[in-house]
């Protein structure tokens, strides 16, 4: 082997290095696609599940409005029938106020009803005695 046949097998070594040098980073460079492709994907998958995300608390919260509203109209409901109840415990109590004058003007009348009868009674007892008693005679009586 002359120096011309160990420079060709250098140059050879050489090249085959280079060629391995080239695939290592066809290789690197494929894994770093690969990676990236990976890491894409992985992004667009965030992506995709975040408006799920966004759309299931958007839900969450319109449960919670509802909620609330349904909370508040029942405590309006509440606030209604405790005021109509109110409302009906009052006018029953006007009522019985009512009832309460109408039987105090009815023992009136029968009172005065009975007030008449004995004077009616008196002024029969005096057209039958009329000596009996009379005012005119009680009033003397005590003047004398």
């Amino acid at each position: 082997m002359d120096c011309y046949d160990i420079t060709i097998l250098h140059y050879d070594i050489t090249m085959e290095y280079y060629d391995f040098t080239m695939l290592y980073y066809g290789i690197t460079k494929l894994h770093y696609d690969i990676t990236m492709e990976y890491y894409t994907i992985t992004i667009l998958h965030y992506d995709i599940r975040m408006p799920y995300y966004d759309i299931t608390i958007l839900h969450y919260e319109i449960t919670m409005l509802y909620y609330d509203i349904t909370i508040s109209i029942m405590k309006s409901q509440y606030s209604i029938m405790t005021s109509q109840s109110s409302i009906i415990s009052s006018h029953y109590s006007i009522k019985i106020s009512q009832w309460t004058v109408m039987i105090s003007q009815y023992s009136i009348m029968t009172s005065q009803s009975s007030i008449m009868t004995s004077q009616y009674s008196i002024m029969i007892l005096q057209g039958f005695c009329p000596n009996l008693w009379s005012p005119q005679e009680d009033e003397a009586n005590t003047v004398q």
